[in-house]
């Protein structure tokens, strides 16, 4: 603009400012430059602007209409510190999310590049998901980038560890063996009783109802089917029984769990059949035989006696008699 005032330097005289402008637009009121850096917020709109100018007597206008075109701006991740580790046979799972900072905002589609096979994510909502095998035990790299399909993307790097399962403490085996009876059905109670397994002896002692419960450490089990030996032990006396173990810890055995009489001298193993005894039964016959032995011996005796008394009175009868005189 000019002044029409020739013998006055103009602009020295003139002012500028704006009467209609967007905020944050300026004005300089001696030079008439206008600055403005449009946001974001205010891309694809239309804006009037309205200058004034004067001389401090007279003033004029001047309106135009700027439109700001939008730029686009890329989005960006505001997840930024997802899981590092998970457990094997657990789920991973991050939900993922981003802004659009454009007027416009954009529709955003997730991606993932990762040597992990094990996680996979959907592309609509950002969740990255999966579950790692005992197989996938070890440290992977993942990419995770978001688009807006105008040009504009954000990633965020980082590696996901899968870390092994402790192993789970060995359970300890608790055998039941019984009941152990004596020779008159009766439980037997207080006997020890020692199981002889993997080269170990684990002990233990019956209840009243002749039941006894042996503990074997988990870490000495070896969930095979096994032979062992019982021993059970009482009163000064020790009784041998043969069992086995199952895999599922387990005891059986085709014994008879009888305790003989101490005075029988049995070893107390059966068959499991028909209940006989498997030992040869010395102890008993012997004693039989010594009684009958006995019972002969005083029959003997007893007859020898009798035989003495009665033949002494004839032998004393025949000592009296005379020969008779000539």
């Amino acid at each position: 603009m000019e002044d029409p005032d020739l013998d006055v330097d103009r602009h020295e005289l003139l002012s500028f400012s704006l009467d209609d402008a967007p905020s944050n637009m300026n004005v300089g009121a001696d030079t008439g430059v206008i600055q403005w850096i449009p946001t974001n917020d205010q891309a694809s709109q239309e804006y009037t602007v309205v200058v004034n100018v004067t001389d401090g007597e007279a003033f004029d206008t001047q309106s135009f209409t700027i439109t700001v075109a939008n730029v686009n701006d890329p989005p960006a991740i505001l997840s930024v510190s997802p899981a590092t580790e998970v457990l094997e046979n657990e789920t991973y799972s991050e939900l993922f999310e981003a802004v659009d900072y454009d007027p416009t905002r954009d529709e955003l589609e997730w991606n993932l590049a990762s040597n992990a096979s094990w996680l996979g994510m959907d592309p609509a909502t950002g969740e990255l998901i999966g579950t790692p095998g005992q197989e996938d035990v070890g440290s992977y790299w993942a990419n995770v980038t978001v688009s807006d399909g105008n040009g504009g993307a954000d990633f965020l790097n980082f590696t996901v560890t899968v870390l092994a399962l402790p192993e789970p403490e060995p359970e300890q085996v608790e055998l039941e063996i019984g009941p152990f009876l004596d020779e008159d059905d009766e439980p037997v109670e207080g006997a020890e009783v020692t199981v002889k397994y993997n080269g170990e002896e684990y002990t233990g002692t019956t209840d009243e109802d002749g039941n006894v419960l042996i503990e074997i450490p988990g870490e000495e089990w070896t969930g095979e089917e096994a032979d062992v030996e019982v021993i059970v032990e009482i009163n000064g006396q020790e009784v041998e029984f043969a069992g086995r173990l199952t895999a599922g810890g387990s005891f059986s055995t085709e014994d008879e769990l009888v305790i003989p009489d101490e005075e029988d001298g049995g070893d107390g193993v059966t068959d499991g059949g028909d209940g006989g005894t498997s030992g040869d039964g010395s102890g008993s016959t012997f004693v039989v035989i010594a009684i009958v032995a006995v019972i002969a011996v005083a029959a003997v005796v007893a007859l020898l006696f009798f035989r003495g008394r009665m033949q002494k009175p004839e032998e004393k009868e025949e000592a009296e008699v005379e020969p008779p005189e000539d």
